[in-house]
């Protein structure tokens, strides 16, 4: 089984039995890629688990028989629509203020609205190629703790001040307000990285550098155990590795 990275591996590996390989290829690019040489060279026992991004499934329609992606956008953008970030909230933050907010699963949604213009955003620039740096703004400076707002204005001002792209930063505010169709939900990290912003105040009292994307992201995908074993997800990965003739753990 080909897999993006360690993150994936890491997530994956208790759940797959000690007679399939698991391979980790550095990357979403490396893992198409591997799929497509092997492919190529006459190799078909094998499944390639990638995330789907902002790509159009021409992308990857070369690979489709050995193709198994994420169900939703990424990895981390399953694993919250199993609820696992919903957990992790209440353990992380203050369970009187969550109720107040009407549960984690609420606060869940509230974030999602949140992060619909960076979402839109990502489609337009995958679709286009603008090459607009989103790893280089810090989504979660652009949220207010307390109301748990994005300020999109600043926040496209600032991408677009990071970027090379041939777009300004009103054609980019106005992109967060087209019509897109949005099938696969958002990139997991950006809602992650909002939740983080929501555990300062509106949902807890942690510190900054508790919260920030990354650590947070971590606490998600090891706290994915559960969710993950009993999801249709996994038990397809499950079928389709067992069909290919290995022995995978029901």
């Amino acid at each position: 089984m080909i897999v993006e990275g360690s993150d994936d591996l890491l997530v994956l590996r208790d759940h797959i039995s000690v007679d399939v390989s698991i391979f980790p290829a550095n990357g979403r690019k490396n893992a198409i890629t591997t799929a497509k040489t092997l492919l190529h060279w006459g190799f078909t026992d094998f499944v390639c688990v990638t995330d789907h991004d902002f790509d159009q499934p021409v992308a990857v329609a070369d690979i489709a028989e050995v193709h198994y992606p994420y169900d939703r956008r990424d990895l981390e953008s399953m694993l919250v629509t199993l609820g696992v970030l919903a957990a992790v909230l209440d353990h992380q933050g203050s369970q009187t203020k969550i109720a107040t907010l009407g549960g984690s699963g609420a606060l869940v949604q509230r974030i999602e609205e949140q992060v619909e213009p960076v979402t839109r955003l990502r489609a337009h620039n995958a679709q286009q190629n603008l090459g607009l740096a989103f790893d280089e703004v810090d989504l979660a400076n652009k949220v207010d703790r307390t109301f748990l707002s994005l300020a999109v204005e600043s926040y496209c001002a600032a991408l677009v001040n990071a970027s090379e792209a041939p777009i300004s930063a009103k054609d980019a505010l106005r992109i967060t307000d087209a019509p897109y169709e949005n099938l696969l939900g958002h990139a997991g990290k950006d809602t992650i990285a909002v939740a983080g912003v929501s555990l300062r105040k509106l949902a807890g009292t942690l510190e900054k550098a508790a919260t920030a994307e990354p650590q947070l992201s971590a606490q998600v995908r090891s706290s994915a155990g559960l969710a993950l074993a009993q999801s249709d997800w996994l038990r397809g990965l499950l079928h389709r590795l067992n069909s290919l003739g290995g022995s995978s753990n029901q």
